[in-house]
């Protein structure tokens, strides 16, 4: 192996070949290690984005059900018809969209 790395270097190389070999395990280990890392990264996101992904929906269906409700809400204005705001409205609201609108409408018309 000395030889094949006196014919690639050059025999007047200006690197010492022990300090080739030490550079050459180097950058394995930086391979090595690099790899490890990426799969490391591969995981963190692979754990932390699926919930970071549906707290996103869930998000926009609260924003998507506010702007539902708001939007009876000054519609049906006229006719007294009046759903408050709150959490469990802006779910229902949300995630159901216009079934859910339909739903609290209806909830509120039997209730009061």
């Amino acid at each position: 192996m000395g030889f094949l790395m006196h014919v690639l270097l050059g025999v007047f190389s200006p690197w010492p070949m022990d300090k080739y070999k030490e550079g050459f395990a180097l950058e394995w280990k930086t391979i090595v290690l690099s790899l490890l890392g990426l799969f490391g990264l591969y995981l963190f996101g692979t754990i932390f984005a699926r919930p970071l992904v549906l707290l996103g929906k869930l998000g926009l269906s609260l924003v998507v059900g506010g702007v539902l409700l708001a939007l009876v809400n000054f519609v049906c204005s006229g006719l007294g018809i009046h759903i408050a705001m709150n959490p469990v409205t802006l779910i229902t609201a949300g995630i159901l969209q216009i079934p859910g609108i339909v739903l609290l409408v209806l909830a509120n018309y039997v209730v009061l």
